[in-house]
C-alpha cells in the first residue's frame, strides 16, 4: 500500500483540494496510487476465495465478514490470543451470511481456533449446543470467554449477546494428537443448530 505522493500532495502524503485564489493546484491522483488501492482491495477479496465480479459491489464486505480457521500443530491453548501467539496458521475460511456460520473441517492438529464476525440483529440469548467435546473447547465473544467444556456431551450452552457485530471464537484442544473435527453450522438468530468438536 502507498500513500498519495504525486504533485500537490502534502508533506505528510495527504490529499488537498488546492486553492484557486493562490493558484495552488489540487493533489494529482496518480496511476500508481490508484493501482495500489485497487490491488490491496482485490487481494482481500481473492484471498477469501471470491472471484472478482465487476457487477457486484459487495465483495469486499463479503470477504471481511468471512470466518477463518487457524491451527497449531503442537501444544494446547485455552484462548485465541495464546493460539495466535504460538504461531497458529490460517488454514481456511467460512461463509458468514446474514448471521449464519457454516464450517466443517478435519485434521491432525493439537489446537484449532475458529473466528467469525456475526451480526446479531436483536439482543438476546443465543443457544449453542456442544454435541460432543474431546478434549476441551472454549467459546469467546469479543475476546471474553463465555464457557468451556471438557470431554463428553452433549452440553447445552447459552450466551447473551447485544445487538450488533460480534467476534465469535472457539478454541478446541485435542491433547492426544489424534484426528479431530470441528463442525459449526446454521447459526440463525438465537440458535446454533449443531456444534461438534471431537476425535474422528
Amino acid at each position: 500500500m502507498q500513500r498519495i505522493s504525486g504533485p500537490g500532495a502534502t508533506s505528510a502524503d495527504q490529499f488537498t483540494s488546492g486553492d484557486p485564489t493562490t493558484g495552488t493546484a489540487p493533489t494529482e491522483v496518480t496511476s500508481g496510487w490508484l493501482n495500489s488501492v485497487q490491488e490491496e482491495i482485490c487481494a482481500v477479496i481473492e484471498d477469501a476465495g471470491i472471484t472478482l465480479d465487476p457487477n457486484n459491489n459487495a465483495q469486499l464486505q463479503a470477504a471481511l465478514s468471512m470466518g477463518y480457521l487457524m491451527e497449531c500443530a503442537s501444544g494446547t491453548y485455552s484462548s485465541p490470543a495464546a493460539a495466535e501467539a504460538a504461531g497458529a496458521t490460517n488454514v481456511g475460511r467460512s461463509a458468514t451470511l446474514a448471521g449464519e456460520i457454516r464450517w466443517g473441517f478435519g485434521g491432525y492438529v493439537a489446537t484449532m481456533l475458529f473466528s467469525a464476525m456475526v451480526n446479531v440483529p436483536i439482543a438476546g440469548t443465543v443457544t449453542i449446543p456442544t454435541l460432543y467435546v474431546d478434549d476441551n473447547i472454549y467459546m469467546f465473544v469479543d475476546g471474553v470467554q463465555q464457557f468451556s467444556r471438557s470431554i463428553g456431551g452433549p452440553y447445552s450452552n447459552s450466551v447473551s449477546l447485544t445487538a450488533g457485530n460480534h467476534l465469535i471464537q472457539f478454541v478446541h484442544n485435542n491433547s492426544s494428537g489424534a484426528a479431530w473435527d470441528l463442525l459449526i453450522g446454521e447459526w440463525f438468530g438465537t440458535v446454533v443448530e449443531f456444534l461438534r468438536a471431537a476425535k474422528s
